[in-house]
């Protein structure tokens, strides 16, 4: 059960280490590591490419994790805590891809992603007009993720109702600020781009 648990959680990890920002850049001429803040995620495609590129660039990192996130919670044999576990691992493979030595995006898509797989689309589509409505009045994105990040451990407990489930929420917000931290740092000092 331990090797599969942690195939699993390779098989997650691979899926999320897929850098669509990095290849639609590349498909474009453009190594997007070079380019504004060096972030392969669709905030700074959308900096070079527009809304096009940032709609193309996040929907396919949503959906990577949303699919893999699908499948783990449709697996009986695997503990809630166990499916939790899993379905952090596209995110951690999005921020640390391995194909980029180990770099990669912020993780939001993903996240969505996995939030879209666990509370279903009408949660989503509440989610969004929140996330539209925060970064509307901040005009900046990362404070807008962050904000929002805050929340996961009480939307994990609501939904199910166990410690294990606080747990993860707590950590998945973690792993969301530590990719962050150079934003933190731009917003503290007040250097932060807005949108």
């Amino acid at each position: 059960m331990i090797i599969y648990f942690l195939v699993l959680f390779c098989l997650g990890y691979l899926i999320g280490s897929i850098p669509f920002g990095y290849i639609f850049g590349k498909v474009n001429h453009l190594d997007i590591r070079q380019y504004g803040s060096g972030n392969i995620g669709a905030t700074n495609i959308s900096r070079r490419f527009g809304i096009k590129g940032f709609l193309i660039v996040g929907i396919l990192d949503f959906f990577k994790s949303y699919f893999f996130c699908l499948f783990i919670f449709s697996l009986p044999q695997i503990s809630l805590f166990g499916k939790l576990i899993l379905s952090l691992s596209p995110i951690l493979g999005h921020i640390f891809s391995l194909f980029l030595n180990f770099k990669g995006g912020k993780g939001v898509s993903c996240t969505y992603g996995l939030l879209a797989a666990i509370f279903g689309w009408k949660f989503i589509l509440i989610w969004l007009f929140v996330w539209l409505l925060i970064l509307f009045i901040s005009r900046l994105m990362s404070l807008t993720n962050l904000v929002l990040a805050i929340s996961f451990p009480i939307l994990f407990w609501i939904k199910f109702h166990s410690f294990a489930s606080i747990v993860i929420g707590t950590v998945l917000t973690f792993v969301i600020i530590i990719a962050h931290k150079e934003n933190i740092k731009k917003l503290i000092k007040g250097k932060e781009n807005k949108i």
